[in-house]
């Protein structure tokens, strides 16, 4: 069977699948969406959805993935090693859209989503730092699982708007500046 034309006006089948995946998040518990119920919210064929992703697990790690966090931990890291940090935070910005996207898949209840959203935010804050998150020790490990649990568990808070100046103030709170400190220390301690 040959493949559906694309409307070259509209967006693709995978931007629709994509939108629809967003809204129904909004909507739904993570475990109760379906490709099925995805496809349908697209307008698209229950078989397009599996032409893009291999089931629901798979397209919500390509969709994640598509979450740029841009440079914000290395601006809060580097604020924080020259001490900065309270004065920098009003200009710490994230882009809204990905910060609501990350926060629903903080709020959906799924252990699978937060989990993938706390090794996204390791893996930017440990990449600004240039760490490798296999080479952390098993102390190291407990504290990036404080840390970046603490986030996931306040970015899940449903009454928390998902404002983008928020993140900066709490990063410049003292126990955002704490949770900075631990991680410039893993950065300047860790083993070559």
């Amino acid at each position: 069977m040959a493949r559906p034309r694309r409307d070259a006006e509209g967006p693709t089948a995978r931007e629709r699948l994509a939108a629809a995946f967003w809204e129904e998040l909004e909507e739904t518990p993570f475990e109760r969406m379906t490709a099925r119920g995805i496809a349908a919210r697209a307008g698209v064929n229950h078989n397009t959805f599996y032409r893009h992703f291999d089931g629901m697990e798979d397209m919500a790690a390509a969709l994640f993935d598509d979450i740029v966090l841009a440079d914000v931990p290395a601006l809060i890291l580097g604020a924080a090693e020259e001490g900065t940090l309270p004065e920098a935070a009003a200009s710490i910005k994230p882009d809204p859209e990905p910060l609501r996207r990350a926060m629903l898949f903080a709020r959906s209840g799924s252990g699978l989503l937060s989990s993938m959203l706390r090794e996204k935010l390791a893996a930017a804050w440990l990449g600004a730092l240039g760490i490798d998150p296999a080479s952390l020790t098993t102390r190291q490990r407990a504290i990036c699982d404080v840390v970046f649990g603490g986030i996931v568990t306040a970015m899940g808070d449903p009454a928390l708007e998902p404002d983008p100046a928020f993140l900066g103030l709490a990063m410049a709170s003292p126990l955002g500046q704490a949770m900075a400190a631990a991680l410039l220390d893993m950065g300047r301690t860790r083993l070559p």
